[in-house]
């Protein structure tokens, strides 16, 4: 599913982070970080998506956007797939939908 899933997205990513971010990490962040952004680049090639990945204490955070929500569903799965990852603080946004914040009742 997530093959086809990506071979429909115009698969690719761009990283924020420098790599010299992931050498400073603790050697367990630093594998679950290059685990996370080696298949998130197998999975996407050629889509200009924004994304930052950050990784303390085997919590992952991902802050970006992107520009559907299968994108973001296939990205939350990668972080997920990884038995290493304690927690997944989920920044992912979908370029073009705006958040409501006010929940009113009618």
């Amino acid at each position: 599913m997530i093959k086809r899933l990506g071979y429909l997205l115009a698969i690719g990513m761009m990283f924020a982070v420098c790599s010299d971010v992931a050498r400073a990490m603790d050697p367990a962040d630093k594998r679950i970080y290059q685990q996370i952004t080696r298949e998130i680049d197998k999975t996407f090639q050629n889509n200009p998506t924004d994304l930052q990945v950050d990784v303390k204490d085997a919590i992952v955070t991902i802050n970006g956007y992107v520009d559907t929500g299968a994108q973001r569903y296939v990205l939350e799965m990668i972080v997920r797939r990884n038995s290493d990852v304690r927690n997944f603080n989920n920044q992912i946004r979908i370029r073009g939908v705006k958040e409501k914040t006010d929940y009113t009742w009618d």
